[in-house]
């Protein structure tokens, strides 16, 4: 994302995403809606505050509460991240092609088989058969 101009890291994506698409939000939207820890959101807020992408505003309608707003810069590049991400699509839905993977379909039946048997189960199971084996 670097090479992108984006300033903060991959991680806070979702966030500044959120944001983004909502025209600002409080940290108690963003925990909600991405199913995030209040912590986890907190140090992802306070880096994007770092950065320059987010500023924290008074709530006009309930001075308790904060909104989130990325900043000039913040909208510069959570434009970047976006036009990013549409071209990694592509380059995924190509490489899909070529290996000849319906990766939609691979995901859904991984995920099938994984609420079937974790994999801490299938490890425990190979481990098993090795031991047999042996």
């Amino acid at each position: 994302m670097r090479a992108e101009g984006v300033s903060f890291p991959s991680r806070a994506n979702s966030t500044v995403l959120y944001i983004s698409e909502h025209n600002g939000a409080s940290t108690a939207d963003i925990m909600r809606e991405l199913h995030q820890p209040h912590q986890l959101v907190a140090q992802r807020v306070d880096l994007l505050m770092e950065l320059g992408v987010v500023e924290r505003l008074d709530d006009p309608n309930d001075k308790r509460r904060k909104i989130l707003r990325l900043t000039r810069k913040g909208k510069k590049e959570a434009a970047l991240l976006r036009d990013a991400m549409k071209d990694a699509i592509r380059a995924f839905e190509r490489l899909f092609d070529e290996i000849d993977v319906e990766m939609d379909e691979a995901v859904r039946s991984m995920t099938k088989a994984l609420a079937d048997a974790s994999i801490g189960e299938r490890v425990k199971a190979v481990r098993t058969r090795k031991r047999r084996a042996a």
